[in-house]
């Protein structure tokens, strides 16, 4: 698979009878910020001031593709003459006239060509002149065409935190790109016959914002585009009521480890973002495939506005139910897939989470996932496993944390509910051993060689008692004097 180091995604869309196109751009940011448009054919808006909080929409002309940034740190006079010290086009002007902007600047990309026999449309976000700003394109008032895949793109990430030095832009505010800074071929990767290997760089780019590594194409009628500067952090992680993730949109952890989505048409699931096999860590509906109740609708996840449940919609119809809570009408709720791979519906007046993934395990267990009997939802947390990878009915081993008698556990697996193997009572010799070395100065035995002397004696002994209290489900039988 060819590996494309320009750091953007572009996506082509179709559409009929494209004339205008509405651009609305909302600046988040907790500073004012000046946009900058530069494009053919040249139209009457080219720059602008956009205070904070505020929000301005212009139309394009027909065949109009072109570039929108972020200026900041600007000064300009009553007559409108002046600079910016980051973004700058040039032009000695509020507007730009045509010029485009001095990187690092993170761009928005649009493009038109109505005289394709499809009205073709493209957007992107584009890292290839470095980055400035937090940057969210998506479509609104679109309809579908083809595959109708749509999804909003860009980075919501401050990447100029973990720009690199040598990447930084003198005074801090930006953060070249390494294509656009050394101008070497193993950082533009501008051969089309070379597959360019992947470099730290790259790397970075890609974890800190993971929508602006993907060169897929895809295809849909388009209306207007909303360009968000300084979007949350959390604007590819979250459903908020009244929005939701349609079949071809994805949720993204924010560290970019996790996606939760639509797959084989018929089940939603979340599963490690760099699994080239995409293999599931969790099936919200494995032993019932969504049945779409009519041709060319969007199944879709959103909240349910009278009880704040998360809900699967096929073209506004409800056909299934994904969690049971009761938040009341119009409820103060986010639905959030968290870098733990957990996902959850959390009331955001309280912050108490009303469901969680994690309480419902399917057949994989998650670092922070618990099984056994929880006193909270009074639910039995088991793995269950699935006929295959790919059929998600039940299969015939289940995992879960069974009690031995009035005083141990253990884990068992039964097959089809008989025991077949179980862990067996702890080992409790080896305890009161080494609660024999700690109380008489020996706890070093207990060190594992390959450590060395990397790390801090007393915290290693603290760090062992309380690991030894841990273990003692009886408080007799926790000793907290040594």
């Amino acid at each position: 698979m060819k590996h494309k180091q320009s750091f953007l995604f572009f996506f082509f869309l179709f559409s009929y009878g494209v004339s205008e196109t509405t651009i609305t751009v909302i600046n988040d940011c907790g500073f004012t910020v000046w946009p900058g448009i530069s494009g053919s054919p040249v139209f009457d808006i080219s720059g602008f001031e956009l205070t904070e909080g505020n929000s301005h929409s212009f139309q394009t002309p027909p065949n109009w593709s072109g570039r929108l940034w972020g200026r900041t740190g600007c000064t300009f006079n009553g007559s409108g003459h002046g600079s910016c010290k980051i973004g700058d086009c040039g032009s000695g002007e509020m507007e730009c006239n045509g010029r485009s902007a001095t990187p690092p600047v993170t761009v928005a990309e649009f493009g038109t060509n109505e005289r394709s026999i499809f009205n073709e449309t493209s957007f992107d976000v584009s890292l290839m002149d470095g980055y400035n700003l937090q940057m969210t394109v998506e479509v609104t008032d679109g309809s579908t065409y083809l595959s109708g895949d749509c999804p909003k793109r860009g980075c919501a990430y401050d990447l100029n935190k973990r720009c690199p030095v040598e990447l930084m832009l003198k005074g801090g505010g930006g953060c070249h790109s390494p294509c656009q800074l050394f101008g070497t071929p193993e950082y533009c990767c501008n051969n089309s016959l070379v597959v360019c290997e992947p470099t730290s760089y790259s790397r970075l780019f890609s974890s800190a914002c993971p929508r602006t590594d993907d060169s897929s194409s895809s295809y849909c009628g388009v209306a207007n585009y909303t360009v968000k500067f300084c979007p949350l952090e959390d604007a590819f992680s979250t459903i908020k009521v009244g929005k939701q993730l349609n079949d071809y949109d994805q949720l993204l952890s924010i560290s970019g480890k996790f996606t939760l989505g639509f797959f084989n048409e018929n089940y939603l699931g979340i599963w490690y973002t760099g699994d080239a096999e995409a293999r599931k860590v969790w099936v919200a509906n494995p032993n019932k495939s969504i049945i779409p109740t009519s041709d060319g609708e969007t199944i879709a996840l959103s909240i349910d506005q009278n009880t704040g449940n998360l809900i699967i919609t096929d073209g506004g119809t409800t056909v299934m139910k994904i969690s049971d809570v009761q938040a009341g009408p119009n409820p103060n709720v986010t639905a959030k897939l968290e870098d733990t791979g957990n996902f959850r519906l959390i009331n955001e007046i309280d912050k108490r989470v009303l469901w969680q993934s994690f309480d419902h395990p399917t057949n994989v267990l998650l670092q922070g996932m618990k099984l056994g009997y929880d006193t909270r939802t009074r639910q039995n947390k088991i793995l269950t496993s699935w006929v295959t990878d790919d059929i998600f009915d039940t299969g015939a081993f289940t995992l879960s944390w069974e009690p031995i008698d009035e005083t141990y556990q253990s884990l068992m697996i039964r097959r089809r509910g008989q025991p077949y193997w179980t862990s067996g009572f702890p080992d409790i010799e080896a305890f009161e051993y080494a609660w024999e070395l700690l109380q008489h100065g020996n706890a070093l035995e207990l060190e594992d060689p390959t450590l060395g002397s990397t790390y801090d004696v007393q915290q290693f002994l603290r760090t062992s008692h309380v690991a030894l209290l841990c273990v003692q489900e009886r408080a007799l039988d926790r000793r907290l004097h040594i």
